[in-house]
């Protein structure tokens, strides 16, 4: 609630975080859900703001990050609006192990990938995203480490991984 500074729609934020912990297949937890997701449609202009506005304090927090990103899902945007915020994770740098994990707090980029491309938008829109992120992963892991995970998405976009 506090990360939403009390804001309309701050309760149904913090409500969906909670009860994605909680979910089960119990009517009572259906009948929850779509009364949530009916609060973070009406509430969509306001969530995003707050949540372009608070973009730094989301990554600081792996699971909150990821929370934020399905929140974002929920919202009644534009497939661009989604894009714009999801591609904010896509392009940055990644903590990369020697084995080519991704560090916890790296592992945002898979899921802002699957909900990206969700969006339906054509891949040449999350290209520019894409290389923003290739510019910042240099390194030989880094690059194949994103390489991995773009491509199982976009095998399309191979091409901004030639050199």
């Amino acid at each position: 609630m506090d990360f939403f500074d009390n804001k309309p729609g701050g309760f149904a934020a913090a409500r969906f975080v909670a009860l994605t912990l909680l979910m089960d297949e119990s009517q009572d937890m259906f009948y929850l859900m779509k009364w949530t997701q009916g609060d973070l449609k009406k509430y969509s202009k306001e969530l995003m703001d707050t949540l372009h506005a608070k973009a730094k304090e989301i990554r600081v927090n792996p699971y909150f990050h990821s929370r934020m990103l399905n929140l974002v899902h929920q919202l009644e945007l534009s497939s661009g609006g989604k894009l714009a915020f999801y591609g904010k994770t896509i392009q940055s740098e990644l903590g990369v192990d020697e084995k080519g994990n991704l560090s916890p707090d790296s592992l945002a980029l898979e899921t802002a990938l699957v909900l990206a491309k969700q969006t339906q938008q054509p891949s040449q829109d999350i290209a520019p995203y894409i290389q923003q992120a290739i510019g910042l992963n240099q390194s030989e892991n880094n690059r194949a480490a994103l390489a991995e995970r773009v491509l199982t998405y976009y095998p399309e976009l191979r091409y901004l991984f030639a050199n």
